[in-house]
């Protein structure tokens, strides 16, 4: 199970992340940040995989805080502006998401975060196109697991 972080200002944003999140059965949130200060503490004693990242918060960016991010896990950004998504790659970004998304395409995302299973003797990432376990249908609101 990937362990994974929110950084985002914005409260319906969060909301939409802490749901698409739950109807993953592979991520586990262990916690959500409005700006990036207080993540970069949290960051100092847990571990984490993957953080999803908003670019515009308070006090610093979501770039300058990759930029000073010493042991970067995986990144999804997510953010109401393609103004940076060029740029995001020079930091090794997975994968921009751009507000709003969908389940869909959250789903496709977290599928390129590279995890220690696909992770081979040599450091090389094994991407087989394998389908998935599980595929996610939506029911009205909801989406569910098959």
């Amino acid at each position: 199970m990937m362990q994974c972080i929110i950084i985002e200002d914005q409260p319906p944003a969060q909301r939409v992340l802490k749901k698409y999140i739950s109807d993953i059965g592979n991520l586990q949130l262990k916690g959500t940040f409005a700006d990036a200060i207080l993540a970069m503490e949290y960051l100092k004693t847990e571990h984490i995989d993957l953080i999803f990242l908003d670019i515009h918060l308070p006090k610093i960016s979501g770039i300058e805080f990759l930029n000073v991010l010493k042991q970067k896990p995986s990144v999804i950004l997510t953010t109401a502006f393609s103004d940076y998504a060029l740029e995001s790659y020079e930091y090794g970004v997975v994968d921009y998401l751009l507000k709003p998304f969908s389940f869909k395409r959250f789903v496709q995302a977290v599928h390129k975060v590279p995890t220690k299973e696909n992770f081979l003797m040599d450091g090389t990432v094994q991407n087989d196109n394998v389908l998935p376990d599980v595929i996610f249908v939506k029911s009205g609101y909801e989406h569910v697991k098959i």
